[in-house]
């Protein structure tokens, strides 16, 4: 993972800050959702579950995308808090079939070295984390006007110095 990490860290830092411009000037606010991972999986208060809501409401402005909102809940609580349901489940088909479906969990490969390492250790070096701080700052800085990006930016930005 080090050796890794060391070669393309910069090149994956710099190509972060290119895909959050590339976003925020190709389109509108009513073009785009800004949303992140950690907000969705989310399961204190039901903020995950708001923001899939935000995701599905978004989706459904699209022609040709049917978001049932009446599902979107359950999915969500299927996925976020229970991993996915089990391992081979059946669902029903709509012919009434049992269909199998695997847990989505089984499907994440872990690296190598990710294997029984502790989650709680810094897998930057204080170079990285400076730099990632630095790339956080510029982009809060550079879309300050959007309310949402910039919020998580500054998140970010924070949990990094911790």
């Amino acid at each position: 993972w080090i050796s890794w990490r060391d070669r393309v860290f910069e090149s994956q830092l710099l190509q972060y800050g290119e895909y959050v411009r590339y976003w925020m000037k190709r389109y509108s606010d009513e073009e785009r959702i800004v949303i992140s991972y950690e907000d969705l999986m989310d399961d204190r208060g039901g903020e995950g579950e708001r923001e899939v809501m935000r995701l599905a409401q978004f989706l459904r402005r699209i022609k040709d995308v049917n978001v049932d909102l009446e599902s979107v809940s359950c999915i969500w609580n299927t996925l976020a808090k229970n991993g996915g349901g089990e391992d081979g489940d059946g669902i029903g088909d709509s012919e009434g079939t049992n269909v199998e479906r695997r847990q989505l969990s089984s499907y994440i490969i872990p690296h190598p070295s990710s294997i029984g390492a502790d989650v709680a250790q810094r897998p930057f070096s204080v170079k990285q984390l400076r730099a990632m701080v630095t790339m956080l700052q510029e982009l809060a800085y550079e879309f300050q006007y959007n309310v949402l990006l910039y919020g998580k930016m500054i998140k970010y930005h924070r949990e990094a110095m911790d």
